[in-house]
């Protein structure tokens, strides 16, 4: 399963045969992604700017960006771009979730928890899943994501190769070798 700035469950079996969950884009889908984890930490930040929620080491993060104006936020989160700008907030969200901050945290545990919803929903026989991706560098994410997939009957294993390698396999005509279910957040 990758996860960076979209999030998709893909299990292939023999002869091909794949099945797919998520992967619906930045707006629609891609929950746990790191797309969804900027997005939620940039939220949480000007909730707490607003007053509207709890102080946060986020709201820093975020005054950053937009060299201290919060109402200049929304227009740089939009055009083509939008999804790789929300997305490259997600490692503020991931260090302030490593010092701590309850906020963060939970926006951490919430994206494990998706993740985990997602490969459940298209889990393999030997309930086996490897997580590729930049989020997958993470120990807290890494940590939190093996805890929700236990909590659903899965194991995270480790990758035997790199996205190249599964790329490959996914597109040689015989599908898999065997079984397999990849996160790609």
């Amino acid at each position: 399963m990758p996860a960076g700035r979209g999030g998709v469950a893909r299990r292939g079996a023999g002869a091909g045969a794949v099945d797919r969950s998520d992967g619906w884009g930045p707006w629609l889908g891609d929950e746990g992604s790191g797309r969804w984890i900027g997005q939620c930490g940039l939220s949480a930040a000007l909730r707490a700017i607003d007053g509207r929620g709890p102080h946060t080491a986020l709201e820093s993060d975020a005054l950053t960006l937009c060299d201290g104006v919060p109402t200049a936020l929304p227009q740089l989160m939009t055009g083509a771009s939008a999804a790789a700008r929300l997305g490259a907030f997600a490692p503020s969200v991931l260090a302030r979730a490593d010092e701590d901050d309850p906020v963060a945290s939970a926006i951490v545990l919430d994206a494990a928890r998706a993740l985990a919803d997602t490969a459940a929903s298209v889990a393999p026989s030997d309930r086996e899943v490897v997580l590729v991706g930049g989020l997958g560098e993470h120990d807290g994410l890494r940590l939190a994501l093996d805890t929700a997939l236990v909590e659903r009957g899965l194991l995270l294993r480790s990758p035997r190769g790199d996205a190249l390698d599964g790329a490959a396999l996914l597109a040689e005509p015989a599908g898999l070798p065997h079984e397999r279910l990849v996160i790609r957040a």
